[in-house]
């Protein structure tokens, strides 16, 4: 639904074909069920995951950025204001640079807030929303794809109201907040299941607004360490990340995909899955 700085949209299949056969399998259809999921992000694998679950489940989706866990309360909640805002807006350069200054005000109305950082991502270089120097096409707009090349209001609505169908199953039993990630996965029990993507290492400080800190990524692979639910963390290969987790297992993703860079060349990207050491992996027939 929405562009994405590192989403994982080329590679959900190969992610998922590495969970666990006790997430794809009886964890899914036990009495007691729930999904928590960090650094949400743009929802790529939590929603393909959700859209799994048996309705009763719990789902917890949590993101730093005040802005994205805006913007899936709405669509949650809010979806019809959500439509009506981005029928009527046609993208510009003004209101792409407005939006990123007012990026992640605590004070505006949800709804407007949820917008803007919706429209920053769908308008910006890459997706990369406030991060962006700019538009796509820049503030002169003498390129041949402008800031509005990618502003389709008719698909835009349609993946809202999916989404909003989506978490609408749930009813009550959905919760979405902003914080840190700890008690997602301090406080899961065994039988909740815990997906992470942090904020890449090597390039997080220049693609995402709340990046982590090497104390953050080793508190984040402390609480999994001591983790009682099962979970899968997907990375960049990084030898940093690798020396953190040498006591998971690190899996390889063969696909690799790609993610702009300033310059004129597009920089291939690999990935990294990791899970608890001896945990058993799903096949990809169980995924196709």
């Amino acid at each position: 639904m929405i562009r994405y700085p590192g989403s994982k949209a080329k590679i959900v299949r190969e992610i998922l074909s590495c969970f666990p056969h006790t997430v794809l399998e009886p964890l899914f259809q036990g009495p007691r069920l729930e999904y928590r999921e960090p650094f949400f992000g743009g929802g790529v694998i939590g929603f393909a995951v959700m859209e799994s679950l048996p309705a009763r489940a719990s789902v917890w989706i949590n993101d730093k950025d005040f802005g994205m866990a805006a913007l899936w309360k709405v669509v949650h909640q809010r979806h019809d204001e959500l439509i009506d805002m981005v029928v009527k807006f046609q993208p510009t350069t003004d209101a792409f640079y407005r939006f990123q200054d007012e990026d992640n005000r605590t004070d505006m109305d949800p709804i407007r807030t949820a917008f803007q950082k919706f429209a920053l991502h769908q308008t910006s270089f890459s997706g990369l929303g406030a991060m962006a120097g700019g538009p796509i096409g820049g503030r002169k707009q003498s390129s041949k794809y402008n800031v509005d090349c990618r502003w389709n209001a008719d698909r835009h609505c349609t993946d809202i109201i999916k989404h909003h169908r989506t978490l609408k199953r749930f009813g009550a039993r959905v919760r979405i907040t902003s914080g840190d990630f700890a008690p997602l996965v301090e406080d899961a029990m065994p039988h909740a299941f815990v997906y992470a993507d942090p904020p890449y290492y090597e390039k997080g400080g220049q693609l995402y607004k709340c990046n982590m800190s090497d104390g953050d990524h080793r508190r984040l692979a402390a609480a999994f360490q001591t983790c009682r639910a099962p979970w899968v963390l997907s990375y960049d290969d990084h030898s940093f990340i690798r020396d953190l987790y040498q006591w998971a297992e690190v899996e390889d993703i063969q696909l690799t995909y790609t993610i702009a860079s300033s310059g004129k060349k597009r920089r291939k990207n690999s990935e990294v899955v990791i899970v608890p050491r001896g945990e058993v992996l799903a096949s990809p027939a169980e995924v196709a």
